[in-house]
């Protein structure tokens, strides 16, 4: 029946409106809170989380009833991380810098206005100021070199609504959080091919990335060392140039036959 369709879509969208409200809003959210964001009665609300718990989709945490993303979801998005040409022919280029320089290197893409790591590749032993955790599943992209390098290569409307929509929080001192500012940077990314963060993400934590591209120029990912930032800076010439080889080399094996010190083509916004 034609209205039985639409009610089963309008479920549908429903439910991915309540996971995604938790991805954007949570980490955990009520059912009163997500009725009065979604504009749905508490009741409908609840079948959803009820149904969406069954799956794995969400789960409810004992101490105060509210709801967070499940288990399920993070299956299913290393299930799709596992199917990424970027993510396979990365890998040994990642593991090469961590052998060199004893660091944690991580491979990202933007979606959602959102730096979402796709991998992270550590060093089998560890050494006073370990990077362990420096960075979440995801992240601010204005805030990281990881982040910036998919900036830089973004389409001015896409960087334009990013700072409308999302501000540029000011994380720590060094986080760039004036929109002027920010926009030179990207553009010296652009020209010379790979970005910088200083602290600008965690105190104490710096980072350098370059971008990776596809076959048709678009640049899809972003590569990047992380480390203290007295490791940074003591190492800062040859962090780059590596960097700067690595990606060369990932985008040329993704099908990249282009010159790279011209520019790449602008990656299409997915969020």
């Amino acid at each position: 029946m034609p209205g039985e369709s639409r009610s089963t879509i309008n479920m549908v969208a429903n439910a991915l409106d309540v996971l995604l409200t938790l991805y954007k809003e949570g980490p955990e959210l009520g059912v009163t809170e997500l009725g009065n964001r979604l504009g749905l009665p508490k009741s409908t609300v609840h079948r959803l989380l009820s149904t969406l718990q069954a799956k794995g989709f969400v789960q409810k945490t004992p101490d105060n009833g509210k709801y967070a993303l499940g288990l399920a979801l993070f299956e299913l998005g290393m299930f799709v991380g596992d199917r990424l040409d970027v993510k396979k022919v990365s890998k040994p280029w990642a593991e090469k810098l961590v052998q060199k320089y004893n660091e944690v290197v991580h491979l990202a893409v933007l979606d959602n206005r959102r730096v979402i790591l796709v991998d992270k590749t550590m060093p089998e032993t560890q050494k006073p100021m370990m990077l362990l955790f420096h960075m979440c599943l995801s992240s601010p992209p204005h805030a990281t070199a990881l982040g910036k390098t998919l900036l830089a290569y973004s389409p001015p409307a896409a960087v334009d609504e990013y700072i409308e929509k999302e501000g540029l929080e000011k994380l720590t001192p060094q986080t760039i959080s004036d929109p002027v500012e920010l926009k030179k940077e990207l553009q010296a990314i652009r020209e010379q091919g790979y970005a910088v963060c200083m602290e600008g993400f965690e105190v104490g934590m710096s980072c350098v990335g370059g971008p990776i591209r596809n076959y048709a120029g678009e640049v899809i990912a972003a590569l990047s060392i992380s480390a203290p930032t007295v490791r940074i800076t003591s190492r800062f010439p040859d962090l780059i140039r590596d960097i700067k080889d690595a990606t060369s080399e990932i985008s040329k094996q993704l099908g990249y036959k282009g010159s790279d010190s011209g520019p790449a083509r602008r990656v299409a916004s997915s969020g």
